[in-house]
């Protein structure tokens, strides 16, 4: 099956520690480079699943090797986060809160995080790692598809920021994702095939989060993490930038709350990330207007631009070019209903 992305991908980031990288982006639905240096690197090798699917559930994984070691930090919205982990291990922290699944000899290992609210997102990457996992983003849009709210269905276990629920997905699950990886579909049934095996999996979760009133059950663990990593000042600082990219951003304020000048601000960030904060937003606003036009909430070039911040549409148009390679008045055209 060829999975290709519906879009740039939302695990977008910057990259910090002593490999620096900046931002990260799927190609082909084969790779992950890094974005933010002028060569582009390979991160990820593999088969790669990056979907939105009609419902508004995103998927993310698939059948990966990984091509160096590096810690990617990006940013999760509110939402429902289930990760199954079917081989290798997974490391990834969302704010404070560190997990670790690891799934081997036919065993998978599975999480649910509830996220109240956004929050900045860790992805330790390791060096030749195999990785076979799927990720599964339910948003507030598809709790309101359903008829129900966050706050509903079996999940009192899942009512605080950060509550984890571990399990052991069944074989049935195990075997419907080993499948999904592998066929080789029509693109008009990969959406029909992804909602299935969400189903699925969600199934047997409900099912255990009602079954399971206490803790006992070795295949099920209920967690509030409060574990302490060294990234939240720069998590802060990107989730700054993020919520306000829509908005004129004041980097005074921005230094002032990280007790920075901004000059130290300026520094601190391209050391870091390998980029200047004027890239970083320049990169992520454009990717918004980007989805902007997919989504048909953008359908002129004016506005595109006013989106994106820019004075002049011809520079915005050469911009968005530059980095997608195709104007936004020819995708608006490809992308009008």
């Amino acid at each position: 099956m060829k999975i290709e992305q519906t879009g740039k991908s939302s695990n977008k980031g910057v990259v910090v520690g002593a490999q620096h990288i900046a931002m990260t982006e799927v190609v082909n639905g084969t790779q992950i480079i890094n974005r933010g240096k002028i060569k582009n690197e390979v991160l990820i090798k593999g088969k790669l699943v990056n979907l939105k699917l009609p419902s508004g559930i995103l998927l993310f994984g698939g059948s990966t090797l990984e091509q160096d070691s590096r810690t990617v930090l990006g940013r999760a919205g509110q939402s429902l986060s289930i990760c199954l982990v079917l081989e290798g291990k997974l490391n990834f922290s969302y704010g404070d809160s560190a997990f670790e699944l690891q799934g081997k000899e036919g065993k998978a290992h599975a999480v649910a995080v509830r996220l109240k609210h956004g929050i900045p997102f860790t992805r330790t990457l390791k060096l030749n790692q195999h990785i076979k996992k799927l990720h599964i983003v339910l948003t507030p849009e598809w709790f309101t598809l359903q008829g129900c709210q966050l706050q509903g269905l079996p999940l009192a276990r899942l009512q605080t920021h950060l509550a984890a629920f571990y399990w052991t997905p069944s074989t049935d699950v195990v075997m419907a994702i080993n499948n999904f990886f592998i066929e080789e579909l029509p693109e008009w049934q990969i959406a029909f095939s992804a909602e299935r095996i969400v189903s699925l999996i969600l199934q047997q979760m409900l099912k255990l989060l009602v079954e399971n009133n206490s803790l006992s059950n070795s295949d099920t663990e209920v967690e509030n993490h409060d574990k302490p990593h060294n990234n939240k000042a720069i998590g802060l600082v990107v989730n700054y930038l993020e919520e306000q990219l829509h908005n004129d951003i004041n980097l005074t304020e921005l230094a002032y709350s990280q007790a920075m000048s901004m000059s130290s601000l300026q520094r601190k960030f391209k050391a870091e990330f390998g980029v200047t904060i004027a890239f970083y937003i320049k990169e992520r606003r454009l990717e918004h207007v980007m989805a902007g036009i997919k989504s048909g909430q953008i359908n002129c070039v004016a506005e595109a631009a006013y989106q994106a911040k820019y004075q002049h549409s011809s520079n915005f148009v050469t911009a968005f070019k530059k980095k997608f390679a195709v104007t936004p008045g020819e995708l608006m055209q490809r992308y009008k209903n």
